[in-house]
């Protein structure tokens, strides 16, 4: 039968779920046996797929036998090993994972991690905390993983952490702190809103996100004054969808930031942000000296209410610069604006050929026949890529327009 179970292990196919392979060899006790002498004599892959079927089949011999070889030599049996304890959901194995916490290798310890996190002990928030001063980012993300699984019994620690005089670990607890908007947690990030490390500033601002209060909204605002570029974009970004008046007010500030991508910011988080305050200062950022910033601006208009976005949308066609005319052209077509056509109508004559063929297709889009016209016009002394565009929007207006009216 060892001889079989081999067979069927070597001959694994990886998309076959551990569950079904399991079901396979499960005429029970006479697989574990088998199974569990691979794992502990065995290495390679047929050992690791050996210890993920004991963990589905969560036999007790077999846990013993996973709990033998979490101690393997080898880092990739290790590893297996403790995912498939994890899955198992044997409370011995709690004590095995927590000293993997220590293990050398990162890959071990982040398995550990989350798979403390999948066993769901609040005994493990202690050793998980210690994590996050971790070297290995990817293994202080399964802890904070766990930790967030974990609820309630992480908020104190992960509160206290905010304290710690190493400002990674800072950092990272705030970052938990973001998936647990109790009061505890809030409190721990005002509190840490002016860190002395613009890194954990920044993701205070950012874990601010989630509680929408005053003192948060303050404190945001009061953050798109920071020295920090990236505090300043993360608490531009929090403030997304806020509409109490300091949130709005700080938003217009940040609309003038001296950096391009704070600016951007503020366009995006006002985008999210209904009320006519919101889209009247969107439309400031039409006025922006980036040709980018303008685009996005003019992106979030039209999407916002593309009605009353109509004449921003003719004006943006006449802006000096490709990136914003191109962008207005689309939307105009996107959104099949109708008070874009005569604009859009002007355009077939561009100087641009490839300007013409967006023109064309936007008006397609819209379904106004009075272009065709003007769009065979605008074949002339465009190249065959760009000719055949607007051939084809021709043939869209005449289908949309009926053979009775079609011109001879």
């Amino acid at each position: 039968m060892l001889n079989n179970i081999r067979k069927i292990l070597s001959s694994f196919d990886p998309l076959m779920p551990y569950k079904t392979l399991a079901g396979v060899l499960n005429a029970a006790d006479l697989a574990v046996g088998p199974l569990c002498r691979i794992v502990s004599e065995e290495d390679g892959e047929i050992a690791q797929v050996a210890a993920w079927v004991l963990g589905e089949m969560k036999h007790p011999e077999g846990i013993n036998a996973l709990l033998a070889v979490a101690a393997d030599p080898s880092r990739k049996l290790r590893t297996a090993a403790i995912q498939a304890l994890a899955r198992s959901a044997s409370g011995s194995a709690v004590p095995v994972m927590v000293e993997a916490l220590a293990d050398p290798d990162p890959e071990v310890r982040a398995a550990a991690a989350g798979a403390l996190g999948e066993m769901g002990d609040p005994a493990a928030v202690g050793p998980l905390m210690e994590l996050l001063g971790d070297s290995e980012s990817r293994v202080s993300d399964y802890a904070l993983s766990s930790l967030a699984s974990l609820g309630p019994a992480s908020e104190d620690p992960l509160a206290a952490a905010m304290d710690y005089p190493d400002p990674k670990v800072r950092r990272r607890a705030a970052r938990g702190l973001m998936g647990m908007p109790g009061p505890m947690a809030h409190r721990a990030l005002l509190r840490r809103c002016d860190d002395p490390d613009a890194s954990v500033r920044a993701q205070v601002m950012e874990a601010l996100s989630v509680f929408d209060t005053d003192a948060s909204t303050s404190i945001l605002a009061e953050a798109l004054g920071d020295e920090n570029r990236k505090v300043r974009i993360s608490a531009a970004r929090a403030l997304s969808g806020r509409m109490r008046p300091a949130a709005l007010a700080a938003l217009e500030r940040a609309l003038s930031d001296s950096e391009p991508e704070v600016r951007r910011t503020a366009i995006r988080s006002l985008s999210q942000t209904r009320g006519e305050r919101a889209f009247a200062l969107l439309s400031r950022g039409l006025s922006d000296s980036l040709a980018e910033t303008r685009a996005e601006a003019l992106t979030a208009l039209a999407y916002r209410d593309p009605i009353r976005a109509a004449p921003f949308l003719v004006r943006a066609v006449g802006d000096q610069a490709s990136q914003v005319r191109q962008t207005a052209v689309w939307l105009a077509g996107n959104l099949r604006s109708p008070g874009t056509v005569e604009a859009l109508t002007r355009l077939l004559t561009d100087m641009d050929v490839k300007m013409r063929a967006l023109a064309a297709a936007s008006l397609a889009k819209i379904g106004d026949s009075r272009a065709i016209i003007a769009m065979r016009l605008a074949i002339q002394g465009a190249d065959k890529k760009t000719a055949s565009i607007i051939n084809a929007a021709i043939r869209v207006l005449e289908r949309r327009q009926g053979p009775r009216d079609r011109e001879p």
